[in-house]
């Protein structure tokens, strides 16, 4: 895929974000599959593109954050208001 960086890199960068926007899987399929589409609209070999969607089908879930993954940002307990003597 190296030689191949100069066409591929806004595909990879792109199929990036959508994996640290997580989702659920059909989101992950979408961005996969997209990034698949990019490639090949970028003019990759068919065969470096399935490749390179393989790669991300089999070994891409390591990093997608799902529901059960995200950080949360953690909230703070209601605020009690104190009424003056």
């Amino acid at each position: 895929m190296e030689e191949h960086w100069p066409q591929a890199r806004d595909c990879c960068l792109a199929h990036d974000g959508a994996y640290e926007l997580g989702g659920d899987d059909r989101d992950r399929l979408i961005a996969d599959v997209g990034f698949f589409l990019c490639l090949l609209k970028r003019g990759l070999p068919p065969a470096v593109a399935e490749q390179a969607y393989n790669g991300v089908r089999i070994f891409g879930g390591l990093y997608w954050p799902d529901a059960s993954t995200i950080e949360r940002v953690p909230t703070l307990p209601p605020v009690r208001t104190v009424q003056a003597p």
